[in-house]
């Protein structure tokens, strides 16, 4: 798998942790958090998504202060990314 891909899909992983909350397995957030942590690292520019995954992964080790920095920074990156094809918002007459 494809670096880029595999993080989206450890964001992908954390998020739906986070969604399912108190419902899901106790060790889920565990899991999602660690393997956030061991993500192959990001590309020479990082795009939103991997400085996402990184501030998620920094906060879950290092705490809140720590990952503001590069929070903020995914904030910015995702700023200036144009949408994912994807991500546009389409309307259904």
């Amino acid at each position: 798998m494809a670096p880029e891909l595999s993080r989206e899909t450890y964001l992908e992983a954390i998020e739906a942790a986070a969604r399912a909350g108190r419902l899901s397995h106790p060790d889920l957030r565990q899991v999602a958090r660690r393997a956030a942590s061991e993500a192959p690292p990001a590309g020479e520019t990082p795009r939103g998504v991997d400085l996402l995954l990184d501030g998620y992964a920094t906060m879950f080790t290092k705490g809140d202060a720590a990952a503001a920095p590069i929070l903020a920074a995914a904030l910015a990156a995702f700023c200036d990314e144009p949408p994912a094809r994807n991500d546009t918002n389409v309307q259904l007459a």
